[in-house]
């Protein structure tokens, strides 16, 4: 049962001094699907008489879902558990912004998969990712590529040092377009025009 709470509790939950005072109860205002758990960590904090967390969905008294963390803290009497402590974080905006940023990288990702346009992202020349455009371009298998460095996609050791030496001008933050002869898989040399961009210009380090 609840016997305090501040007025934030008050306006989040939707809820009145009335119902305070007719008596207000934890699970009452916890989504169905989620009161075995928060009985089950009280039950376990009391017993261990710690400080716990959870995250679950609470339900106010309009019916509005919201996800939340909840801190506790256990009060005790003579070493015993007899009530606990809490405080509620509201975790829609981090919720929102993250269904968000996971969209967002669904759609790069596709983009990347689909794109008939050779991708590949390399850190001091060493490729990390290529999508299936890029492997098919060199004949190479995704597996024989990541983690190689890109010296094997050249016809020659020269060729491979002066792109090198025009990919470094790409951290002055602009991109850079050049030519380049590769040697594919099969040992064919294919003509090949390379833009490369720093994902951070004042990072090398990150690719």
């Amino acid at each position: 049962k609840v016997t305090l709470c501040n007025k934030y509790a008050f306006d989040f939950y939707k809820a009145s001094q009335d119902a305070m005072e007719k008596g207000i109860y934890v699970l009452d205002y916890v989504a169905p699907e989620d009161r075995d758990a928060v009985v089950q960590n009280m039950r376990r904090n009391a017993e261990l008489r710690r400080p716990g967390f959870g995250s679950y969905t609470v339900l106010r008294s309009d019916g509005v879902r919201i996800p939340v963390n909840i801190y506790t803290s256990p009060i005790l009497e003579g070493g015993r558990c007899v009530g606990f402590r809490g405080i509620v974080v509201d975790m829609s905006e981090f919720v929102r912004a993250s269904d968000e940023l996971k969209a967002y990288a669904a759609k790069i990702g596709s983009i990347f998969t689909s794109t008939p346009i050779g991708i590949g992202m390399a850190v001091n020349r060493v490729l990390l990712e290529v999508n299936d455009s890029f492997c098919q371009l060199c004949g190479y298998s995704r597996k024989e590529l990541i983690g190689k460095d890109s010296v094997m996609l050249y016809d020659s050791k020269a060729e491979y040092d002066r792109v090198s030496e025009k990919v470094k001008l790409s951290f002055s933050g602009k991109p850079v377009m050049m030519d380049a002869i590769w040697r594919r898989k099969d040992g064919k040399l294919i003509d090949v025009l390379i833009n490369v961009t720093a994902i951070d210009s004042s990072k090398p380090e990150n690719g």
